[in-house]
């Protein structure tokens, strides 16, 4: 008689393994976020003709690798020394959303913002003080629950 409550109880504590498994991965898991960079020319907001292929092939890319996509962050950046820096940026940040559209990158929601970087920053970063940013976060089936 006591070998099968020893039975059931190595049945139950299999089971009990089995639903904290299953159990452990109920959260999204999503993939790290790909990242490109869009430059800019001093005082522009026209997205140069290189950065629009390189846009484009990155967008096929993009939808190729990842069939879900989480979401999409769009982020315009103007130096502090730029004529209206402010204003510069969210046209910068609205010109690559629209390229970005155009090139289908639509899965998910699309946040954009924009920012004036400080004379420090806009020094530490170079020509990435004059930029684009867009942070993709890609998803993946059973919120990558299955190993993906």
């Amino acid at each position: 008689m006591a070998k099968k409550h020893t039975g059931l109880k190595w049945v139950l504590l299999i089971s009990s393994f089995m639903a904290i498994s299953t159990q452990a991965c109920e959260s999204s898991a999503n993939r790290p976020a790909e990242v490109k960079v869009i430059l800019f020319e001093k005082n522009s907001a026209i997205v140069p003709s290189k950065e629009v292929v390189d846009l484009a092939l990155w967008a096929i890319d993009m939808k190729k690798r990842y069939p879900i996509h989480q979401w999409m962050t769009i982020g315009g950046r103007a130096a502090p020394d730029e004529t209206n820096a402010s204003k510069l940026a969210a046209t910068r940040a609205a010109a690559v959303k629209s390229f970005t559209v155009e090139f289908g990158l639509t899965k998910a929601p699309i946040d954009v913002n924009d920012y004036v970087n400080s004379a420090e920053e806009a020094k530490m970063n170079g020509e990435q003080a004059r930029s684009v940013q867009i942070n993709l976060n890609p998803g993946c089936p059973n919120n990558c629950c299955d190993g993906q």
